[in-house]
Formats: C-alpha cells, sequence, structure tokens
C-alpha cells in the first residue's frame, strides 16, 4: 500500500521527475534505505552513513538493487499505461525482472559506438526475445510487452547503463561483474579539491568539485551560479 500511495502521488508530478523519483525510492526501499511501513517516506538509521559515502559506492548499489528489483518499473512519462498496472501482481512482477536481466545481457553484448534510440533498442530487444513468449495478462490490465521493456529501458538510462541511445561502459561493467564503483570513478574522475577566494566575498571552483568539496561548499553558502564552457 505504501509503494502504491507514493507512485500514484508522484503520477501527478510533471513528466520524467515523477518517474525517476517513484524509481529512485523503490530503490532505496530495497536497500533498506527508508521505511515503507509508516504513511510517509522516512529514512532509516542506515541513512546518513550511506549519504556520507562516495558517490560512485552509491551509484554501483543502486545498479545492483536494480538488477535485483522484482518490482515493475515506474511509467515512463511517454507511456499510456494505466497506472493501477504498475501496481502489483506477481505475473508481472517476474516479468519485470526477468526483462532487466536481458536488457542488462543486450547492453552488454552491444557495440559500445552504435545509438541505437529508443525503438532500435526494442528491434534488437525483440529479435533476441520474441514477444511471442512473453504474453501474459493479468487482472490490473495487460501489459504490452513493448510497453514493459520500453519502462525498464527508461530505467537503464536513469541509471546511466544507457546514454545518447548508445550502451556505456557501466552497462559493459555490470553485465561482466566488475567492481561498478571502480569503473564510475575512472569515468567521473576525482573533481576539483580547491576553490578561490574572491574579494566580493564569493568562492569560485574551476571544474567539476569533488563530492567532499560540493558538500564543506553546501555547508558555507548558497550556490549563485554554474557556469559550463
Amino acid at each position: 500500500l505504501w509503494r502504491g500511495a507514493t507512485v500514484g502521488a508522484l503520477a501527478g508530478l510533471s513528466g520524467a521527475i515523477g518517474s525517476w523519483c517513484a524509481t529512485i525510492l523503490t530503490l532505496l526501499e530495497r536497500l533498506g534505505l527508508i521505511d515503507r511501513t509508516r504513511k510517509d517516506v522516512r529514512t532509516t538509521k542506515a541513512w546518513p552513513a550511506w549519504v556520507a559515502r562516495p558517490d560512485a559506492v552509491r551509484w554501483s548499489e543502486l545498479t545492483r538493487a536494480w538488477l535485483d528489483l522484482y518490482d515493475p518499473p515506474a511509467v515512463r512519462p511517454s507511456s499510456d499505461r494505466r497506472l493501477k498496472a504498475v501496481l502489483g501482481l506477481a505475473s508481472f512482477e517476474t516479468r519485470a525482472a526477468r526483462e532487466r536481466c536481458r536488457l542488462l545481457a543486450l547492453l552488454g553484448t552491444a557495440a559500445p559506438e552504435t545509438s541505437y534510440g529508443e525503438k532500435g533498442w526494442l528491434e534488437l530487444w525483440n529479435a533476441r526475445h520474441p514477444r511471442g513468449r512473453l504474453e501474459a495478462t493479468d487482472s490490473a490490465g495487460y501489459v504490452p510487452d513493448d510497453e514493459l521493456r520500453a519502462d525498464v529501458l527508461h530505467e537503464a538510462e536513469l541509471l546511466a547503463l544507457v546514454a545518447d541511445g548508445a550502451s556505456t561502459p557501466l552497462a559493459r561493467a555490470a553485465q561482466q561483474g566488475h567492481d561498478l564503483a571502480a569503473v564510475l570513478d575512472s569515468l567521473s574522475g576525482a573533481g576539483e579539491t580547491r576553490v578561490r577566494a574572491q574579494a566580493d566575498m564569493t568562492l569560485v571552483c574551476t571544474g567539476v568539485p569533488s563530492r567532499e568539496m560540493r558538500l564543506a561548499l553546501g555547508r558555507l553558502a548558497a550556490v549563485e551560479a554554474l557556469l559550463v564552457g
């Protein structure tokens, strides 16, 4: 009931934001970081220690939780799927878990330099696993396989397993069982650890600040501007 109420409330949010929030809340619940026994969303005692961990480690744990997830995917912004079809039955949840594993295998073996887009990924997916083998009906409303797979692909994009239509090094590392945190660290770099104090009492960081620097700056000051160039 907690998850159903949460997804129902998030469905009112605009576009991708509601879908992203629903997915992240589900993963945090899977990791034991939020309490689902209350009517509202509350963090558990494990939350402070988890938040203090490096970004790469936290992303790695979210991705592993996604791969182990039996919950159906959140409805992506462009989907016509009815909300009640998201909320539950075992037949659909089993399909969702299976399709996440199939997508990861597909991403892990795809040419890294090729961008397929949603339609291209679905065509590859259907060629490897024909839809006729997956058909199932539940009392909450039939969810076509293309809809289910498109929603799972949307989740993968949220977790950076797909970017600009192409499989990322993170997807290949996950598919091959490598250390995801180490791969993400190698891609993102350590970040800037120094800032320049100016005469007008502002602090300037030239580059992407490290996690530790972002936390320190957040305690000292408010962000005035972000310049990319």
